[in-house]
């Protein structure tokens, strides 16, 4: 059976011990939706979650999550550290697109969270496509803001994602690494845009597995470094020039 046209809004999730479960969760067949206006916090594991590809729905070919806005959600203090599903990492996304395609995530407030907003697929071969995610505010988190791609060479990615207009502002507070932008494995065709980047490193990337990625027009405050394909550029110049040779764009 498939979901259509629902909408969750207005709602309080909170304080949840979750384990390997998620706070929020959209899973398989689902299209037409919207997810505003909540309140998630204190949970420990991921906060929004839109899922593919896990086996859910009657037939392989729509069990993704797709077509639906997750917009002005506010989530705070989403970690899974002391989760005894994952023990002491920080690996708990704010609102976690893992498999979707075509959605808008926008102007949402994620704070002190693991990751702010992440966009990838964790089966590999299997993407997360054709996502908007734009004007949100991502503050404080203690990995990323915003992460695109697989977590491991294991995972699926990233492709033709728009990442626009967002103020991504302190994240990282645990120097793990992770940066205000975090571009893992097997991502493609993605454009970062118009973006407000404040932190000591900007842009982290650890792989070799990108093409076709873009930046433009961002801004970059208090950044002292950029990685890129695992080597680190100390300017924005350095940096942008790099990315442009090796991305092919």
């Amino acid at each position: 059976g498939a979901i259509r046209h629902l909408t969750i809004t207005g709602n309080r999730v909170e304080q949840n011990r979750l384990g390997f479960s998620e706070a929020l969760v959209l899973n398989g067949n689902v299209k037409h939706f919207r997810v505003t206006k909540n309140v998630v916090r204190d949970n420990d594991n991921i906060g929004i979650d839109l899922i593919g590809h896990e086996g859910i729905a009657q037939s392989k070919k729509d069990d993704y999550v797709r077509e639906g806005v997750v917009s002005e959600n506010r989530v705070y203090r989403t970690s899974s550290y002391g989760n005894p599903a994952y023990g002491k990492e920080y690996s708990a996304a704010g609102i976690y697109v893992d498999g979707g395609k075509n959605l808008t995530i926008e102007k949402n407030l994620i704070e002190a969270s693991d990751i702010g907003i992440e966009v990838t697929s964790e089966h590999a071969g299997r993407y997360a496509e054709d996502v908007i995610v734009r004007q949100n505010d991502l503050r404080q988190n203690v990995y990323t803001g915003i992460a695109i791609g697989g977590y491991d060479t294991k995972r699926g990615g990233t492709k033709r994602v728009r990442i626009e207009q967002n103020q991504l502002i302190g994240n990282d507070t645990k120097g793990l690494e992770g940066g205000q932008l975090l571009v893992q494995h097997d991502v493609h065709d993605n454009t970062i845009i118009g973006n407000t980047f404040d932190g000591s490193l900007s842009v982290a990337h650890y792989f070799k597995t990108s093409s076709g990625n873009q930046f433009e027009k961002n801004t970059f405050k208090h950044t002292k470094r950029f990685m890129w394909r695992d080597a680190s550029y100390k300017t924005e110049q350095s940096f942008l020039k790099a990315v442009r040779k090796v991305e092919g764009r």
